[in-house]
């Protein structure tokens, strides 16, 4: 009895240590107070507002994360409509980026506390029908599915981060665990740590760890953030 009083404490003391109070918008305290101290106008803030922020990128998805549901929504239809108007495409591609518009606009999955089973499978097959018919890259697909910032071309490069910076991003993901509990960058469900596609033996998946569980990852940034970026150990 006392050993199973004892596991229950440990147990509950790693989940302490690994999550953060539903209150929290982030368990980066940086980032939270300063969603926390401008909430009134975070809430309702508007995609242009949103891309202006000149903050951190932890204090970006904390006000995301902070949204109403009918602002996020807002949010993925104004930026899919961007990415539509801002490059040419062919009638298949247009016809692509129609169903997924047309999707987030009826969808009720960001009034949904757990992600739905529909939602899952409609972004597999459309995902699917990207890369296999159009042709299209895991870069472009994530540029326009699973980040927030604005599309600069079709290769999939976004206003937010250059690639020397994911790079440098990534090591620093993968090294993170010399540095205690940070937070968790990736989902587990929804894994778009490798966007290049590529099966080398370095390749990023993520992992199970014990880091800081925040809300905002993988395809809209509906899933909770559930890990980290990590190449397998050789």
């Amino acid at each position: 009895m006392r050993k199973f009083i004892y596991g229950l404490l440990i147990f509950i003391l790693a989940g302490y240590l690994i999550s953060c109070d539903s209150e929290y918008y982030s368990c980066d305290p940086l980032a939270d107070d300063w969603v926390k101290e401008n909430l009134t106008e975070v809430q309702i803030m508007t995609r242009g507002a949103w891309l202006k922020l000149n903050e951190r990128e932890s204090v970006k998805k904390a006000a995301y994360v902070a949204f109403y549901p009918e602002i996020k929504k807002k949010f993925w239809t104004d930026k899919i409509m961007e990415v539509m108007s801002d490059f040419s495409w062919n009638e298949k591609e247009k016809d692509h980026l129609s169903l997924l518009l047309d999707y987030v606009k009826k969808t009720d999955t960001f009034n949904r506390k757990e992600v739905s089973e529909d939602f899952e499978l409609f972004v597999y097959k459309w995902n699917e029908y990207a890369i296999n018919e159009l042709k299209w890259t895991r870069k472009l697909i994530y540029a326009i599915t699973a980040n927030g910032d604005r599309l600069l071309n079709k290769s999939g490069d976004t206003a937010g981060i250059s690639d020397e910076e994911f790079d440098n991003k990534i090591r620093m993901k993968t090294n993170s665990e010399d540095s205690g509990y940070s937070n968790c960058s990736c989902s587990q469900r929804s894994d778009w740590c490798d966007i290049s596609g590529g099966t080398p033996p370095w390749v990023l998946s993520c992992s199970g760890y014990n880091c800081k569980q925040v809300s905002g990852c993988g395809a809209f940034w509906q899933y909770p953030c559930d890990g980290i970026c990590k190449a397998p150990i050789a």
